[in-house]
């Protein structure tokens, strides 16, 4: 398969920074057919977007986000590391990536109810909401977290993360998912080939060369995760294809 989906972690991150509307607007710019988010839950329930639980490394605040009301949260700006043009960029609730149009989403939930309480029926019920259900995946290494959002909704699509082949039976590995997102070092044409035949999807990442993107096509795979879209599309391109739809 070379016709494969291009998903930007947390947007562009190599041109704008990470998790942000900027950062996801550039993405979409450069050709991204889907978009990757990490998610939190603040002190008053809502729903934000940022790859930590801790605010220092992008916003230069102590504390975690569930310390903080999501009032707080828009306060503070996390684009001026990145460059003086992206500063006062602010940190995104979910609901406003969310309203972004002609784009799909892979939602990755950082922490599951033991948490954050409740974060996976707050998060299907935005989806719900918002109308954007067949435009979404919510994925998650905590695979419990995958479990509880299917058993909220069945025909939310889900996906499963992690870094190393699991130890565990392909039954138990397949249940209640429908993609599996391995660490693209950990796959081989075998295992998408074993993931197709029970009619799951293979989304890998973090693919940032274009060696090892041409390793991963040759595999099978449906999707593509990466820091470096541009690049990701022009190989595409070399291929023979174009932006999928």
């Amino acid at each position: 398969m070379t016709n494969f989906e291009i998903v930007g972690h947390r947007g562009a991150p190599h041109l704008a920074p990470e998790n942000t509307m900027a950062s996801f607007r550039k993405a979409i710019e450069i050709g991204a057919d889907a978009i990757e988010f990490d998610v939190h839950q603040t002190k008053d329930k809502k729903l934000v977007v940022m790859h930590d639980r801790g605010l220092w490394r992008t916003a230069g605040h102590p504390g975690n986000i569930c310390h903080y009301t999501l009032k707080k949260l828009k306060t503070l700006d996390v684009g001026f590391w990145f460059g003086s043009k992206f500063k006062n960029e602010r940190i995104p609730s979910v609901e406003d990536v969310l309203n972004l149009e002609n784009i799909r989403f892979y939602i990755e939930l950082k922490d599951g109810s033991p948490v954050y309480p409740n974060i996976e029926e707050n998060l299907v019920d935005m989806i719900n909401g918002l109308g954007v259900k067949r435009r979404c995946v919510v994925i998650s290494f905590d695979h419990d977290a995958v479990h509880k959002v299917k058993e909220l909704d069945r025909k939310m699509r889900t996906g499963k993360l992690f870094i190393m082949k699991l130890s565990g039976t392909w039954d138990s590995l397949c249940e209640n998912t429908d993609y599996l997102c391995p660490f693209w070092p950990s796959i081989d044409y075998g295992f998408v080939e074993e993931a197709h035949k029970r009619k799951k999807k293979v989304n890998t990442w973090t693919v940032n060369n274009v060696q090892a993107m041409r390793y991963v096509i040759g595999c099978g795979v449906d999707s593509i995760t990466t820091d470096v879209v541009d690049v990701c599309v022009a190989l595409r391109e070399e291929y023979g294809h174009r932006k999928r739809h």
